[in-house]
């Protein structure tokens, strides 16, 4: 019999080795936000065997069974946090009894994997401010590699269900990834550059699946990621898309009022980046509570230098951000729906961050004249983390934006690009 340890190939972002969970660095993000800290079963147990008993009953008095979920869960301390969090920001679980001893829910967090037949795709969420820091600053484009691990670091990644695709689609996943993320790369094209001719990829790739063509994807994929293409052929189809600001302005505001106006399931803690918006873009609300779709388009159009100023001064934050959105998220499938309504939730999700950071630093200038750095929660991986929360964990989230997007991906295309 072999006492070889089984190995599994994973596919993951360079910057995924490099992590390292530190709460006293990241203020335990995830230990005080009042989140659901499961236990699973083989963990209780590890819990439960803990000598002397005493010790043991210490963390089991704190473990709760919900039957809503089916799962035990930390009772946590009436302001959210994790009752192991300690004054340091370190879980004293894994101090005193070491990483063996974490819960799987700790263990994986912040990764994220999927299982796609022959290998897994794994990348880190950037819900955690220590991922956000790892993926938003280096300067060169995302590399990714493929790495071998062991049964634990394997179990350890919280490998989650995937969209019900057939076998085929799942072995042309990681072409369809690597081809929009060449895409999203192609440094010579604007970002909204890049996700128009992203549009266009996935308009193509649509076609063929409907039409049972799958043997052409990788065809497909090649061309679309090929130098030549991205440098001779993209910028035509780009120039073809005529942005019609009169249908951004009214598609934001649709989308801004219904995941962070008043009432909203979204608008807790986002209030700041709404005044922003509303300062950035003079908002006159008129007495029934209305505002002027014509100077809201005018407002923007003002904007114009400044926002090219923010594109020029974030390209490279704002392009990690989406390479590794889309990566992460197994895109153009992370909603159960058409290959259109993921598009449009992806773009949709970072217009929705453009606009908030822009609007950040415009109103952030009119009030300090001193060119002062903003405090470290109005700068813009500040931001993408806050937008992450509800992108990553909250399918509602994306289901309320694909909601409010009319129309195929060619309309989404001059709707919000």
């Amino acid at each position: 019999m072999s006492n070889k340890t089984k190995k599994y190939i994973y596919i993951q972002p360079e910057y995924v080795k490099q992590f390292k969970c530190d709460g006293s660095k990241c203020d335990a993000k995830c230990c005080s936000q009042g989140w659901n800290i499961t236990v699973d079963s083989e963990t209780y147990r590890k819990y439960a065997g803990i000598k002397p008993k005493s010790k043991a009953r210490q963390i089991i008095e704190r473990i709760e069974f919900k039957k809503q979920f089916n799962l035990n869960v930390m009772k946590l301390q009436p302001d959210g946090r994790c009752p192991f969090l300690r004054q340091d920001k370190l879980c004293s679980i894994q101090r005193r009894y070491g990483e063996g001893f974490l819960s799987e829910t700790c263990r994986v967090y912040p990764r994220v994997a999927y299982n796609l037949i022959n290998f897994y795709e794994r990348a880190l969420t950037i819900t955690c401010p220590l991922v956000a820091e790892l993926i938003l600053s280096p300067p060169e484009p995302m590399a990714f590699e493929q790495v071998e691990l062991d049964e634990y670091q394997h179990l350890g990644n919280g490998t989650i269900d995937i969209p019900n695709l057939p076998r085929g689609l799942l072995e042309q996943a990681f072409t369809v990834q690597y081809a929009a993320i060449s895409i999203l790369q192609s440094r010579n094209l604007s970002i909204d550059g890049r996700l128009i001719v992203l549009g266009f990829y996935l308009d193509r790739l649509d076609e063929l699946i409907k039409d049972a063509r799958l043997d052409e994807i990788e065809k497909l994929s090649a061309v679309y990621s090929s130098e030549e293409f991205l440098s001779s052929e993209a910028p035509h189809l780009i120039n073809g898309i005529q942005f019609d600001c009169k249908a951004y302005i009214k598609t934001m505001f649709k989308l801004l009022d219904s995941l962070y106006g008043d009432g909203a399931k979204f608008n807790q803690g986002n209030n700041r980046y709404i005044d922003a918006v509303s300062d950035a873009l003079e908002i006159a609300v008129d007495k029934n509570k209305g505002a002027s779709l014509s100077e809201l388009v005018k407002n923007y159009e003002r904007l114009d230098s400044a926002r090219k100023e923010f594109l020029d001064r974030h390209s490279i934050e704002l392009e990690h951000y989406l390479v590794n959105e889309f990566f992460l998220s197994l895109y153009p499938w992370k909603l159960s729906t058409s290959i259109s309504q993921n598009y449009g939730a992806f773009v949709a999700a970072y217009k929705i961050l453009e606009l908030i950071g822009l609007s950040i630093e415009v109103q952030w200038k009119k009030w300090h004249a001193d060119d002062s750095e903003p405090p470290k929660d109005y700068q813009l991986p500040a931001i993408i983390t806050n937008l992450a929360v509800n992108v990553d964990h909250s399918r509602e989230y994306l289901q309320c934006m694909t909601d409010h997007l009319e129309g195929d991906i060619l309309s989404i295309m001059k709707g919000l690009l």
